[in-house]
């Protein structure tokens, strides 16, 4: 929302996480009606269990390992299109296909204390995305995926800020990432999953540089995190592996304290803390 206009100088409400540049095109201030957007839904302690057939199977890797992979049932528990100031709290998805909750065109959404188990699809491109965001301005928080593949996940050309934070991913078969085409100001805080801020290239269909402006903020686990061209990317307080990406080589991002964690604990609740004073924030805990 505009809350400012100075001569051609416009003050917003949210910040812009990727700088828009007149030698790269520049960029354009239009009008939005959100009418048919709606808004104030809560979705809370609801338990989603999808039936599958369990003689559908594959096999996985080179152990050739056994696993259920039906596609022919529930995709998707939750999913959140053309809406603003959304949560989601205390969900349990198992054995989905796709995710435990899907963010598309959406903001100001929060999903809390939900879980993604025990995934059933083939495992490959296109699938178990745990918890998947492609809006902005969205929070998931203290939510845990098992079996997954990009369990937590952002989208391409997202113009963010999105966090996730206190999170963690067990058995993962893919890692948790901003997934393609230069999505903007991402926060991955206090995060133990495998984790990837990256040049993917050619992966996909042609993912490209898929992160900048990103922060991992005393995550856990193994971590790539690259400098993509005309913008940075931090690893701050990561305690674990210094992966390497998928191409190389490729710059580092900024990396600071790594295999020691930092204070404060958590970037996002001092940020908020910052904002709206540590008494507004005290019931949300860490």
């Amino acid at each position: 929302m505009i809350t400012k206009l100075d001569g051609d100088r416009i003050t917003i409400d949210a910040p812009v996480v990727c700088t828009i540049e007149e030698r790269w095109g520049g960029g354009e201030v239009l009008a939005f009606d959100k009418s048919e957007r709606i808004s104030h839904i809560g979705i809370e302690n609801l338990r989603g269990v999808s039936e599958f057939d369990q003689s559908v199977t594959a096999e996985y890797g080179r152990e050739k390992t056994k696993y259920f992979s039906d596609e022919q049932h529930g995709w998707d528990f939750i999913s959140i299109n053309n809406a603003e100031n959304v949560w989601v709290k205390n969900v349990a998805a198992l054995r989905f296909g796709y995710s435990a909750v899907n963010i598309g065109s959406a903001k100001w959404v929060t999903v809390e204390n939900s879980k993604c188990l025990d995934m059933v699809s083939v495992i490959t491109g296109g699938r178990r995305y745990s918890f998947n965001v492609d809006g902005q301005l969205n929070l998931v928080l203290r939510c845990e995926a098992a079996t997954g593949r990009h369990d937590f996940v952002v989208g391409g050309r997202v113009c963010g800020p999105n966090a996730f934070v206190h999170c963690s991913a067990s058995n993962s078969f893919a890692s948790s990432e901003p997934h393609h085409r230069w999505s903007t100001g991402g926060l991955f805080d206090s995060v133990k999953a495998n984790l990837a801020i990256q040049d993917r290239q050619f992966m996909g269909s042609g993912h490209g540089w898929s992160g900048a402006n990103y922060v991992a903020w005393n995550c856990e686990g193994p971590l790539v995190c690259q400098k993509p061209p005309t913008a940075q990317n931090w690893a701050i307080g990561h305690i674990g592996e210094k992966s390497r990406g998928a191409f190389e080589p490729r710059e580092d991002g900024y990396w600071e304290s790594f295999g020691r964690h930092v204070e404060p604990q958590s970037l996002y609740f001092r940020q908020l803390e910052d904002r709206l004073g540590s008494a507004s924030v005290k019931n949300i805990g860490r």
